[in-house]
């Protein structure tokens, strides 16, 4: 048994106490919440392995509802009314630029592999690209809330944003794991469904090209987004 004498002579580590007191630390608050859930249930003394279950879960679901993404409405994007062949094509191009650039820095794949290099060493230095990507991710998501969108593929553009919007906080999520482990697993668990919904999100633009009857030449950039991005960028 630690005795008063014993505690008084502990070192604190300011950095861990630092983030017990932070509030938006979801590790830290899934702690102490689970302390006084515990202490309750051995108060009470009657809980079964299942409601102790519930009560974790409870306290879980609690703490996964701090995360929220940004979602962006249609009043956020700048609408065109010229809906030309001519505008939908520029649409397109300026599109597909966007998509080589995103592509180049490829923010789409590596999340798992360098969590799981993490996970080996703990080398925080592995962390530093995820942070990039989710400045890059920002950038993006910035870019096409800036683009001329023709009013029929608002829609597809909105889907798209807040598709790329999920990914980004779940990029910034999971690059916490060294200060909030709680929260970078919640955001992980995420991580099949974000990526799903970013492809379904791609796949409905490229079917907007296909229903207008917008097509690209190969020199076009927005042949990339419409037949798949296999190059480099200049």
């Amino acid at each position: 048994t630690t005795t008063k004498e014993e505690l008084s002579k502990a070192v604190v580590d300011e950095e861990v106490k630092k983030r017990l007191d932070d509030p938006n630390n979801i590790t830290a608050s899934f702690s102490k919440n689970i302390y006084i859930a515990s202490a309750y249930a051995q108060k009470k003394g009657d809980l079964t392995q299942t409601e102790q279950e519930n009560l974790v879960t409870t306290i879980l679901e609690a703490e996964r509802e701090k995360i929220v993404v940004t979602t962006y409405e249609i009043t956020n994007l700048h609408l065109s009314k010229d809906e030309s062949q001519a505008s939908r094509k520029a649409y397109g191009n300026a599109l597909g630029k966007l998509y080589m650039q995103a592509m180049a820095q490829k923010i789409d794949s590596n999340d798992i592999n360098l969590l799981k290099a993490y996970s080996t060493n703990k080398d925080p230095s592995i962390l530093t690209s995820l942070t990039i990507k989710k400045n890059v991710l920002s950038g993006i998501i910035s870019s096409l809330l800036a683009m001329s969108v023709p009013y029929s593929a608002a829609p597809y553009h909105l889907l798209l944003i807040n598709s790329l919007s999920t990914y980004k906080s779940m990029v910034e999520n999971v690059a916490a794991i060294k200060e909030d482990p709680v929260r970078a697993s919640i955001a992980y668990n995420s991580y099949v469904p974000t990526m799903r919904s970013l492809s379904s999100s791609l796949s409905s633009m490229q079917n907007y090209f296909i229903i207008e009857n917008i097509t690209f030449t190969k020199n076009e950039p927005g042949y990339s987004l419409t037949s798949g991005y296999t190059g480099t960028i200049k």
